[in-house]
C-alpha cells in the first residue's frame, strides 16, 4: 500500500494538467523518484494544494522521510498542508476528519 500511495502522488503531480484534478492527498508516505518529479513537474500544476500527513510513531516509514518530502515539494513551489499525527503506519480518525475538512474547503463551489 505504501508504494502505491507514493506512485499515486508521483503520477498525480506529473499529470495534473491532463486530469484537471484540483487537489491531491498524500497520506503517510515519502515521495519517491525525486529526480523524475524534477524532470516532469510543470508550472501549470504548481498551485495544486497537497495534503501531506504522517504518523510520528511510524516504524515502517520514519516521519523524517515524510518531512523530507514536504520540504522537497515546498522547495519546488508546491503548497503543502502538513499534518503530523501520534500514530504508527496507519490512518487515524483525526486524520480522516482533517482530510475531509481540507477537501471540503477546496471542493466546495465558489460563492459569488
Amino acid at each position: 500500500a505504501g508504494a502505491g500511495c507514493c506512485w499515486v502522488a508521483q503520477t498525480n503531480l506529473s499529470a495534473l494538467v491532463n486530469t484537471q484534478i484540483e487537489s491531491l492527498q498524500k497520506l503517510g508516505q515519502n515521495l519517491p523518484l525525486e529526480q523524475q518529479l524534477e524532470a516532469e513537474r510543470s508550472e501549470a500544476n504548481a498551485d495544486v494544494p497537497i495534503f501531506l500527513a504522517h504518523g510520528s510513531l511510524d516504524p515502517v516509514v520514519p516521519q523524517t522521510l515524510g518531512m523530507l518530502s514536504r520540504d522537497f515539494l515546498r522547495a519546488h513551489g508546491y503548497h503543502i498542508d502538513w499534518h503530523s499525527y501520534a500514530m504508527a503506519h496507519q490512518v487515524c480518525t483525526e486524520e480522516i476528519r482533517d482530510l475531509r475538512t481540507w477537501l471540503g474547503e477546496r471542493m466546495a463551489p465558489a460563492v459569488a
